[in-house]
């Protein structure tokens, strides 16, 4: 993990925080980034939905957010609006997290944004009909449920290594056997099936008693979601009271009917131990058989484990010729 982003990545930008929602007395906010050489005028943007299996991470932690999309927003004098959830465990599991994003989006599109926007940045505006949602991890599971709740409001969305197929084989029983441990932790590190459910009882609760979490822990979280993984304990946390449905899953969605925005686009490395690659491939598969009017492209990295983007470099020539293609997908008018 020593090669993950630092906060070196955000010198070029400036950094503003605001509340989009509060819950009892819980702030729950965005960033918005916009580069310090951003001139007056209207520009794309670009919603950042945050990784972290869905337990851990926030709106500007570096080594889970894209460099590639820095490096993009300043060549082309784009904003970008980094958005916090709540994390799990919640009372209501995904649903909870469901309900901050569409707060969040309710805000982007109201006066709250404006405000902020203008008070950060006065003379700069958002162009929102060229909008890009993206999403690494656990926020390409964000990322792609914006997307089905307003396909027509954005101009594409980006997951990368998303958690896409949920009811897959290892979201419900952990991952095969014989599979690799979750980021290559090793398996004597890995927490025991009785402290990880012992996590999950007291985290519900803490949360039943009001406790929220919305900036959550770092990369010392990380070996908790490895073993809610590994022992296949993640359900308890998306859905501890049964009520979950096709609302709150990318593909019973689109089996269920519903739509995306005219470009998606995902990429995976297909040695991914973290977030497999089959619930791409089944995600992928489903929208080209379901919205022929949707084009979908999906990019596996051969060889490539969870979080290979995050390494991109800017001679790096298979990623180059991919993002080309997002740039235009995106900002072409």
């Amino acid at each position: 993990m020593a090669d993950l982003p630092t906060e070196s990545i955000f010198h070029p930008f400036n950094i503003s925080h605001h509340t989009y929602k509060t819950l009892s007395t819980h702030p729950i906010r965005a960033a918005i980034l916009t580069p310090k050489t951003l001139p007056p005028g209207t520009h794309p943007v670009a919603i950042n939905i945050h990784g972290g299996y869905l337990v851990c991470g926030h709106r500007t932690f570096p080594p889970f957010f894209h460099p590639w999309l820095l490096r993009l927003s300043l060549t082309h004098n784009t904003i970008i609006v980094s958005a916090d959830h709540r994390l799990l465990p919640t009372p209501n599991g995904l649903k909870d997290i469901n309900t901050d994003l569409e707060h969040f989006w309710t805000w982007l599109h109201g006066p709250g944004f404006r405000k902020a926007l203008s008070e950060s940045l006065p003379g700069v505006t958002v162009d929102f009909g060229r909008t890009l949602v993206v999403g690494g991890s656990a926020g390409g599971y964000g990322a792609l449920q914006l997307a089905l709740a307003h396909p027509s409001e954005m101009k594409m969305v980006a997951g990368s290594y998303p958690m896409v197929d949920l009811r897959g084989e290892f979201w419900v029983n952990g991952p095969r056997e014989g599979a690799p441990t979750p980021v290559g932790l090793p398996l004597e590190s890995i927490m025991s099936r009785e402290d990880t459910e012992a996590w999950i009882e007291e985290g519900l609760k803490r949360a039943g008693e009001g406790e929220m979490v919305s900036e959550g822990g770092g990369l010392e979280m990380v070996p908790v979601g490895v073993a809610l993984a590994w022992h296949g304990l993640f359900w308890r946390l998306f859905d501890p009271k049964g009520e979950v449905g096709a609302g709150e899953l990318p593909v019973e969605m689109v089996r269920a009917g519903g739509k995306l925005p005219r470009k998606v686009w995902i990429v995976h490395g297909d040695a991914d131990s973290t977030v497999p690659v089959e619930g791409s491939r089944v995600f992928a598969g489903l929208v080209r058989e379901m919205l022929p009017g949707t084009e979908m492209r999906l990019d596996t990295g051969e060889g490539k484990d969870h979080g290979f983007d995050l390494m991109w470099k800017e001679d790096d020539e298979w990623a180059r010729e991919r993002l080309a293609w997002l740039v235009q997908a995106w900002l072409k008018v």
